[in-house]
């Protein structure tokens, strides 16, 4: 089971899980979504949208996958097996540089330092 985002934030976008920025706050969000714990926050937002599609991830195939109660090291194989390395440098450049001002904003907005 993810975090309640009723209580508590999502891990940072800024945070790298397997070489990906955004998937961890990706995951928290999605695994509260399918515990109905997702409060205001939004999965599958536009951010997380143009992170897929970047990398190349189908939304409903990484919903589903995530649904059966996977691991963060799962959705990594997962994205691994389905993800260039061009990709992932493009899905990480768009998050961290194109949309630094939007991380900047949900730091502030969640107050991690």
């Amino acid at each position: 089971m993810g975090l309640d985002l009723r209580t508590q934030n999502p891990r940072r976008g800024r945070e790298f899980l397997g070489g990906y920025a955004w998937l961890a706050r990706l995951n928290d969000k999605a695994r509260a979504k399918a515990a109905g714990t997702l409060d205001e926050y939004i999965c599958l937002c536009p951010m997380d949208e143009g992170f897929l599609s970047r990398a190349g991830v189908e939304p409903a195939a990484y919903l589903e996958f995530i649904a059966q109660g996977k691991t963060d090291d799962d959705i990594v194989s997962f994205f691994d097996q389905r993800v260039t390395g061009r990709q992932r440098e493009d899905a990480n450049r768009w998050i961290l540089i194109d949309k630094s001002s939007n991380l900047d904003r949900q730091d502030e907005e969640e107050i991690h330092t």
